[in-house]
């Protein structure tokens, strides 16, 4: 029975350490970045991607700008190595932050390839008269128009395809057109037809697509017969072409290498259905992850692959297969946040499988903030610690951590009201600062501005013997200290302590004062103690002095004689001693 309750205690345990946390993972990719980079292009565009969307935009920010220090002068990245993949996926994420692509668009459409063996192209134009339509295109910078004969939808002008009511785009304007130009476009006026439609159809293998099609007798029509290789103008690749095609899809840019790859594709590829599926919405994308999903909820057991099959399910009529994969992915991270401790991982399960739950609870060093005295994300750095200065900015409408009500009252008087019933609410912003009827040192409460300032000992728990006096910050015991003289605005003292306006003499004055009286009475308490008519002369004229001070330290003293009487001099010396005393018995 013992054994049976500590092995439930175990699971109990090992359930709770392994207890799915968001917010864990999210800090946990925020300290991963430095300067916004996550290591790799594609691990940065991800991270950048699924912290915008949960909120940390500063963050996505810092990413976005460190991709930009890596831009190639033709618009590609990275510069010196740039591929078509990453190329793509910073447009994804400008897009995201609303900047223009058009550059690197421009780009991508220039570094297609040609990939006509995947298919063919043909126009159609359905119409029972007959006439003539003129087809235009721009070839080498050069316009182009060529006139096709058209009889009751068929092209008697162009022979040898597989039907006379198909016109080969390719081989019948002119040879090679397609397989020397990735990507063109026709203007196809049929107007001398009455009653004619046009349509665009790609053929691969045995199946023929409408790509488009126009319910007049003129239209402009895009041939996308291009693939992306690994870079600009190399051979095609299927992984290429499918990153760049579904960033571009998601940008909404015209570059389109659908037809190639759909041409190609791996029905038994996790990263390849999913995307198709997410670009096209084609129902035998969305079973074929279906079919490949893994009794634990998994695809293929990677929290990568499964991530974007995932994203992917959301899109279609799939619950149990997305609910499976869900809760496989929350089991799968790790107690320190993260998916496998890695980047791109961790960051694409949190943008394509959580983002859109996320409501992340930033900690105060990753708010996009700087507050106070802080030095981690949000002063440029990929850590949580002090900062060497507090930075705030009086009159930016936020009031800051090491700003009050006295030090920017346009800032901090109406967030932080002071509601006068001799409580401190630090809930609701009280503090000594804003409220010091409410909030004072000996509350028992330490308020946030007693806390950033560690002024009050009594209440926060600081080391007094930490106070530096001439830091401009009131600590410890001290009452005030210089700039921060709430408290005695105007009158701190440069012993950090609120000088009483109107006392006879200034405390540095009744200072020096006791000093010179002290050396003089030293002086002449030594030299009494010599032999000479002249000596015991000098002495007795100082003894009343010399008995008064006495009297007044924690030396042992001499007791006056009764019948000595002080002088003028004695009496107002008295009285600046006794005006000393009741300044330091303030302080």
């Amino acid at each position: 029975m013992k054994l049976k309750l500590i092995i439930t205690i175990l699971l109990i345990s090992i359930t709770a350490v392994s207890a799915f946390n968001l917010d864990l993972g999210y800090n946990w990719l925020i300290s991963k970045g430095s300067n916004g980079n996550y290591g790799d292009i594609q691990s940065t565009v991800f991270s950048a991607l699924a912290l915008k969307q949960t909120g940390a935009v500063s963050q996505a920010e810092a990413s976005l700008s460190y991709l930009k220090t890596l831009e190639d002068s033709s618009g590609c990245y990275p510069k010196g190595n740039c591929n078509i993949k990453d190329t793509a996926l910073v447009a994804l994420l400008m897009h995201e932050f609303g900047e223009d692509t058009a550059k690197i668009e421009d780009y991508l459409n220039k570094a297609q390839s040609t990939a006509l063996a995947g298919g063919n192209w043909w126009l159609q134009v359905i119409t029972e008269a007959e006439g003539i339509c003129k087809i235009s295109y721009v070839k080498n910078a050069q316009s182009q128009e060529i006139s096709v004969d058209v009889k009751k939808g068929e092209f008697p002008g162009c022979t040898g395809t597989p039907s006379p009511k198909f016109f080969d785009l390719d081989r019948c304007l002119e040879p090679g057109l397609l397989s020397q130009n990735p990507s063109i476009d026709f203007d196809v006026n049929c107007n001398a037809i009455p009653n004619s439609l046009i349509s665009l159809v790609y053929q691969s293998g045995n199946t023929f697509t409408i790509i488009d099609e126009a319910s007049s007798s003129r239209a402009t029509l895009k041939v996308n017969n291009g693939c992306f290789g690994r870079a600009s103008k190399q051979p095609c690749d299927l992984d290429s072409s499918l990153f760049a095609n579904w960033a571009l899809f998601r940008i909404n840019s015209l570059v389109n290498t659908l037809p190639w790859i759909e041409g190609n594709y791996d029905p038994n590829n996790v990263i390849q259905n999913a995307l198709l599926y997410d670009i096209t919405r084609k129902q035998n994308y969305l079973d074929n992850l279906k079919r490949l999903q893994r009794n634990d909820g998994s695809f293929n057991g990677l929290v990568y692959d499964t991530s974007l099959a995932v994203l992917a399910l959301k899109q279609g009529t799939a619950a149990d297969e997305l609910t499976r994969a869900t809760e496989w992915l929350k089991k799968q991270q790790k107690t320190d946040g993260s998916w496998n401790s890695n980047n791109l991982q961790t960051s694409v399960a949190l943008y394509a499988a959580f983002g859109e739950t996320g409501n992340l609870n930033l900690p105060a060093c990753t708010n996009g903030i700087r507050d106070g005295d802080e030095a981690g994300v949000d002063c440029g750095g990929s850590f949580c610690g002090p900062c060497s200065a507090p930075i705030s900015v009086c009159g930016n409408g936020i009031c800051e951590a090491d700003e009050d009500s006295f030090s920017c009252r346009q800032d901090c008087e109406q967030q932080n009201a002071c509601v006068v019933d001799g409580v401190c609410d630090v809930a609701n912003n009280e503090d000594s600062g804003n409220c010091n009827t409410d909030c004072f040192c000996g509350d028992g409460i330490c308020d946030n501005i007693e806390n950033l300032r560690e002024s009050c000992s009594q209440d926060c728990g600081k080391n007094e013997a930490e106070a530096i006096c001439g830091n401009d910050v009131r600590e410890g015991t001290e009452q005030c200290d210089g700039v921060d003289d709430l408290n005695c605005p105007g009158s701190c003292n440069l012993a950090c302590q609120c000088e009483e306006k109107g006392s006879g003499f200034p405390w540095w004055f009744v200072l020096l004062l006791l000093v010179l009286i002290g050396a003089t009475i030293f002086y002449f308490k030594h030299k009494k103690g010599g032999k000479g008519e002249e000596k015991k002369t000098e002495a007795k004229s100082f003894l009343p002095q010399q008995t008064y001070y006495q009297q007044r330290t924690y030396n042992a003293p001499s007791q006056p004689r009764q019948s000595e009487k002080k002088s003028v001099i004695e009496s107002a010396l008295d009285k600046s001693i006794e005006e000393a005393k009741k300044l330091f018995k303030r302080q």
